[in-house]
């Protein structure tokens, strides 16, 4: 499984995983409320293409996995995240750069 995830096989949609993300249903009342404040669900003031791309990345986000994405912010690197981003898996990426700093919630699945 190593070097799955390197440049020269890069995991860019959800059918490239080695295994499907497991993740815990989200309160239906939240999953409401977070659909609301969405970014490109209120009256931003942003260009429609942008805001367009924000959307289209959400949904590529939740072919991978979970309920719902959070992008209630706006990001202007959503166009470039939407078209040249890729998937990473902690442990592979840590594994590929030794030394990189790995958020505290990964490192029990690192030992």
């Amino acid at each position: 499984m190593k070097g799955w995830n390197s440049s020269k096989h890069p995991i860019l949609t959800a059918n490239q995983m080695p295994a499907p993300i497991h993740w815990n249903p989200m309160n239906e009342d939240w999953k409401m409320r977070l659909t609301k404040s969405q970014i490109y669900n209120t009256s931003s003031g942003f260009d429609t293409q942008t805001l367009d791309a924000m959307k289209k990345l959400h949904d590529k986000i939740l072919t991978f996995g979970g309920d719902e994405v959070c992008m209630t912010e706006f990001d202007e690197d959503a166009p470039k995240i939407l078209k040249r981003g890729r998937f990473f898996l902690w442990q592979q990426l840590y594994e590929e750069r030794p030394g990189l700093p790995v958020p505290l919630q990964f490192r029990k699945t690192l030992v």
